[in-house]
């Protein structure tokens, strides 16, 4: 065997690799375990498909620490979680930069400190009447945060 034969074997298996790593990843997906959302993946191609709206699936009953942190993704936009959510983490949607809207579900009870930390375009959060308290920095440098209801 020669080393152009190589050369083409390691050609092919690179380029199959690459295409498999994009087939895999290119949606955005919920990495849910046990009803939790540990993570929200953003696909590869996110910023081509600009989604508006990103809503939670009804199965998750909990939102992990740091699960929407950095989510750059999000143009937008606005976020519905659920009404199974009962349970949001800490941080979980701190540093989403173009997080404009959110919709807080009706068995919340608590806000964590830093849920949405540095969200600096944060419009609006709509939440139920249940809400019993809101955590020290829950909206800090929410700089743009004109309503909540």
């Amino acid at each position: 065997m020669n080393k152009k034969f190589f050369i083409r074997v390691i050609f092919i298996l690179v380029f199959c690799c690459l295409g498999i790593y994009i087939l895999l990843n290119f949606k955005s997906k919920f990495i849910i375990k046990n009803g939790v959302l540990v993570r929200y993946k953003e696909g590869i191609f996110a910023k081509l498909t600009n989604p508006k709206q990103i809503t939670i699936p009804d199965e998750v009953t909990r939102i992990g620490e740091c699960a929407f942190r950095r989510c750059f993704e999000v143009e937008t936009i606005t976020i519905t979680i659920p009404d199974s959510v009962e349970v949001i983490e800490l941080a979980a949607f701190s540093y989403c930069e173009n997080l404009k809207e959110v919709y807080l579900p009706s068995k919340l009870r608590y806000i964590p400190m830093f849920c949405f930390g540095e969200c600096r375009k944060l419009e609006k959060a709509y939440m139920q009447d249940n809400i019993k308290m809101i955590d020290i920095f829950a909206f800090t440098e929410c700089t743009s945060l004109e309503y909540i209801d």
